[in-house]
C-alpha cells in the first residue's frame, strides 16, 4: 500500500493520590513511526530543506525506504502535582517534555528536545472554580511544526512565550 505507516510504541502512566488533598501523576510515551517502503516516489516532495545540491523534489528522486515519520518525537514525558486545601484554595505544577523531532524525511531539519513548566493557583467550591495558570514559566523557546514535512520542512512556529490564563467556571 502506498505511503503505509507502521507505528509501534509503549506508554506508561502512574497516578498517586494518598488523600483527597494531594494528587500527582506522570506518564511516558515512546513510539517508532516509520513509512513502510515509502513514501511513494513522486507522490510528494522528498528533498531535504535548504540543500541546492539535492535533486528537485518535483521528480521523486529519492528511493523508497523506511523513513521516520516527520513531526513526531520518539518520546514524550509529563508529570504534575496538585494540592487542594480544605478551604478550596490550591496550587498545581506540571512539566511537559519531548524528544527531538525530524521536520523532514532525512533528519536534516530538526526541532531539538524541549520542555515546558506550567503552574497554577485556584479556588474551588461545589459550583464555582476560579483558576489562574502561569504557562511556560521558564519562557522556553519551544517550537511546533506548522507545515507538511513534505513541503520543504522549513516552517515552524514558536510556542507561546510565558503567559497567564484565567478561568472562571460556574456549574448550574
Amino acid at each position: 500500500m502506498p505511503d503505509e505507516i507502521k507505528v509501534q510504541g509503549l506508554e506508561l502512566e502512574a497516578v498517586y493520590q494518598p488523600n483527597r488533598s494531594f494528587n500527582a501523576g506522570a506518564n511516558f510515551t515512546y513510539s517508532e513511526a516509520n513509512f513502510v517502503n515509502g513514501p511513494l516516489p513522486g507522490s510528494i516532495q522528498t528533498t531535504p530543506a535548504f540543500s541546492p545540491s539535492s535533486p528537485s523534489g518535483n521528480f521523486g528522486a529519492y528511493p523508497a525506504g523506511d523513513y521516520r515519520v516527520p513531526g513526531l518525537p520518539r518520546w514524550l514525558a509529563n508529570a504534575y502535582a496538585s494540592y487542594t486545601h480544605a478551604s478550596g484554595f490550591g496550587a498545581s505544577v506540571g512539566l511537559n517534555t519531548q524528544g527531538e523531532q525530524n521536520l523532514d524525511l532525512f533528519g536534516v531539519v530538526k526541532i531539538p528536545a524541549q520542555q515546558t513548566w506550567n503552574a497554577g493557583v485556584f479556588y474551588k467550591t461545589k459550583r464555582l472554580e476560579l483558576r489562574l495558570d502561569f504557562l511556560n514559566l521558564a519562557d522556553e523557546f519551544n517550537w511546533r511544526a506548522t507545515s507538511t514535512p513534505f513541503a520543504g520542512a522549513d516552517l515552524v512556529t514558536r510556542e507561546l512565550p510565558f503567559h497567564v490564563q484565567g478561568v472562571i467556571k460556574y456549574t448550574f
